[in-house]
């Protein structure tokens, strides 16, 4: 895990909370030997360019791919994270080739690159994200949900007076920003008859799973902002 550093390019923010969660041990390779090194893993929290990031649905660690292991920790005074979480929360690709034991950093940023997602209705998604569901359809936003097997965004529109609001996802892409889904939404016009009853319109995103940050605009320019 190299040593993260400042960058011109991108500010990112580990706000550091009080107490430790754990204090243990891990191990590196260093040429024909393993070296055993006591670590700190804290509470950290994570922002890329303000917006804050859950690293996965297990506080303080990530999935990558096998296994949880820590989005940071501290050894003799420096907090050390890994290269891929980072370098994708900046909307870089990191390749490793095992023969040469050459880490890749493809910093090169063009335009946006559409992705793969399915637009999901809340009976079809597993337990835990049903909950997460419930939780935050009732108030207008943008909520984002990581586990190791997808990445869900809940977009919402908040409490309606009426029938005939509604939102649609039109297009979902990555750009050098990270992922970005652009939806349309409707609202009842003059004269037209719809029931006297609150309703809460939303969506919900599934998509593979990623570290990258996420926003939602739509059509007509505005940013429903991440909650």
């Amino acid at each position: 895990m190299p040593r993260m550093t400042r960058s011109s390019r991108r500010s990112m923010v580990t706000g550091f909370l009080a107490g430790s969660l754990l204090v243990g041990g891990l191990a590196f390779a260093a040429g024909e030997n393993v070296i055993h090194l006591p670590v700190t893993i804290p509470a950290f929290q994570w922002r890329v360019d303000g917006q804050p990031v859950q690293p996965s649905d297990r506080p303080n660690f990530i999935y990558n791919g096998t296994a949880y292991v820590p989005s940071a920790f501290l050894y003799n005074g420096t907090t050390y994270v890994p290269i891929r979480f980072v370098s994708e929360l900046l909307g870089h690709t990191v390749t490793y080739d095992p023969q040469t034991k050459t880490i890749a950093i493809d910093t090169k940023r063009g335009g946006a690159e559409a992705i793969s997602c399915r637009v999901i209705p809340r009976h079809e998604a597993p337990p835990d994200v049903q909950q997460w569901i419930d939780r935050h359809f009732r108030e207008e936003g943008t909520y984002t949900y990581r586990t190791a097997n997808a990445l869900y965004v809940l977009i919402s529109r908040g409490e309606k007076p009426t029938a005939g609001y509604g939102i649609a996802v039109q297009t979902v892409a990555r750009d050098d920003r990270g992922v970005v889904v652009t939806v349309r939404t409707t609202d009842p016009q003059p004269g037209d008859i719809v029931a006297e009853v609150i309703t809460y319109p939303h969506v919900v995103v599934e998509l593979e799973p990623s570290s990258q940050p996420v926003r939602v605009t739509t059509t007509d320019g505005r940013e429903i902002p991440l909650r």
